[in-house]
């Protein structure tokens, strides 16, 4: 099975982004300040109390398409109508889809909540001098097959995904994200 790493693609797509401060409003009397900037790194669950948040586009320079589909912080994937409707089955057991809204129009921020342990992977590194520059390979197991989930090593926190995923992101041609085979 091809494990991807998944990373916004900011050079083709306007990202879907949301006011910081409203995400921290929301979030701050529940989990605390640092806690809700670092969700996907605590991996906790924010459903029972989450309140619809507007997002919008982020015109990265030079794209010109809008995404169905970014990342923010390697753990939480913001999605329009069409990207909820075409992935929707597939990341269902993987975390929860939480409501927005995107110009008037329902979106979902979708918190994936598949932390795997960061010993359960071979990964090895680039190395200068002694120190780690740069993830060189990683050796997912086999039973890692999630459609998608969060793996931290000692220099990346990232968001993967399997072949499900990218399988139904491409089938039904949705923009925002690009994807990296490990």
């Amino acid at each position: 099975m091809k494990i991807f790493r998944i990373e916004a693609d900011i050079s083709e797509c306007q990202s879907i982004v949301f006011d910081i401060d409203d995400y921290l409003d929301l979030l701050d009397p529940h989990i605390g300040e640092k806690k809700a900037m670092f969700l996907p790194m605590e991996n906790i669950a924010v459903a029972d109390f989450w309140q619809p948040i507007e997002l919008s586009y982020f015109q990265n320079e030079g794209s010109v398409d809008l995404a169905d589909v970014s990342l923010w912080k390697s753990g939480l994937l913001l999605m329009n109508q069409k990207g909820y409707d075409a992935l929707h089955d597939v990341l269902a057991g993987c975390g929860e889809f939480l409501s927005c809204e995107l110009h008037g129009k329902a979106a979902y921020l979708f918190n994936c909540l598949d932390l795997k342990p960061e010993n359960g992977a071979r990964v090895s590194y680039k190395e200068k001098g002694g120190w780690k520059q740069s993830v060189e390979a990683i050796g997912f197991p086999a039973e890692w097959n999630e459609p998608v989930f969060k793996f931290k090593n000692e220099l990346t926190f990232d968001l993967y995904a399997a072949e499900a995923f990218k399988a139904a992101y491409d089938s039904h041609k949705l923009k925002g994200l690009c994807f990296y085979p490990y």
